[in-house]
């Protein structure tokens, strides 16, 4: 998995968005600190919050970087 590439879609999709943190937070039900952890690699999104970002967001750009289940 490229660590750095998830964080930098992450806020490349919130900035796009044009959600602060705290907005984009609220939407995908998590807290400000997580997604400025995600954004700077400090932590990554569980697997149903990056299902649920690429839901909503009609975008797949995420699922492709996550591990296969033989990884």
């Amino acid at each position: 998995m490229n660590e750095k590439y998830i964080s930098d879609t992450i806020k490349k999709i919130r900035e796009d968005s044009k959600l602060t943190q705290k907005q984009f937070a609220d939407k995908y039900y998590v807290t400000p600190q997580a997604v400025s952890k995600w954004e700077n690699g400090s932590s990554y999104p569980d697997m149903d919050k990056i299902i649920s970002i690429s839901k909503i967001l009609n975008c797949t750009c995420l699922l492709y970087t996550s591990p296969s289940p033989r990884d």
